[in-house]
């Protein structure tokens, strides 16, 4: 059963991608937080940092840049400490959100936000990700 879960928790990831790349934005959400709930406990590290990337870039797109800059730089350690890295596809992905949060934040409150996610456990970074109302 562990294999069908890592399997499901896949697809989800790459839904939610899809979704994301074409703009929507609400079934990427569904999508990122239905792999988070299983990234707890299916998978390697690295997946971990599929979907923390995933729900940066819903952030980015709707506007929380500051949750955005968090989210990608605790996906950063994430896939660091996984020994990973991500495919073309989640680069575009990803510079999209980058693009968009620097443009709202700016570089400098964007690094420090960064930085910030980066010293997140998994756990604080997923908790953060879920929050309904985010504090920032």
């Amino acid at each position: 059963m562990a294999n069908h879960k890592y399997g499901i928790a896949l697809c989800l990831y790459y839904f939610g991608l899809l979704a994301g790349l074409e703009g929507d934005s609400d079934q990427a959400t569904i999508f990122f937080e239905q792999g988070l709930a299983l990234a707890h406990t299916t998978g390697p590290i690295w997946y971990r940092a599929d979907v923390l990337m995933g729900l940066a870039g819903v952030a980015a797109s709707g506007g929380q840049a500051l949750r955005a800059a968090r989210l990608l730089g605790a996906a950063n350690t994430q896939l660091e400490a996984g020994a990973s890295y991500w495919n073309a596809a989640e680069n575009l992905y990803i510079e999209r959100a980058i693009a968009s949060a620097v443009a709202q934040l700016g570089e400098t409150e964007f690094a420090t936000a960064h930085d910030e996610g980066r010293d997140m456990t998994f756990e604080q970074a997923a908790d953060y990700a879920l929050e309904i109302e985010p504090s920032a």
